[in-house]
């Protein structure tokens, strides 16, 4: 792990809606990859304040479902 402010990565997973990246392309990464989406924290637009624990770029394990936590990844 190297962690930093600013990520290089490659999408490993891309949901049903997702038009603008493709599995195996070169992304940019946030500190955050995943929240519930559901909470008043996420719903105000205040994902790393997530109410159900947001999921962390740097080796967090999946908590909603949507990413691939570290157990998942390959380098």
């Amino acid at each position: 792990m190297l962690p930093g402010h600013e990520l290089l990565g490659r999408v490993v997973e891309v949901g049903p809606k997702v038009t603008k990246f493709k599995v195996g392309e070169a992304c940019g990464v946030g500190c955050f990859v995943d929240s519930c989406r559901d909470c008043e924290m996420c719903k105000d637009g205040d994902e790393n304040y997530c109410l159900n624990g947001m999921t962390g770029t740097y080796n967090s394990d999946k908590k909603h479902g949507r990413v691939p936590g570290n157990q998942d990844t390959k380098t």
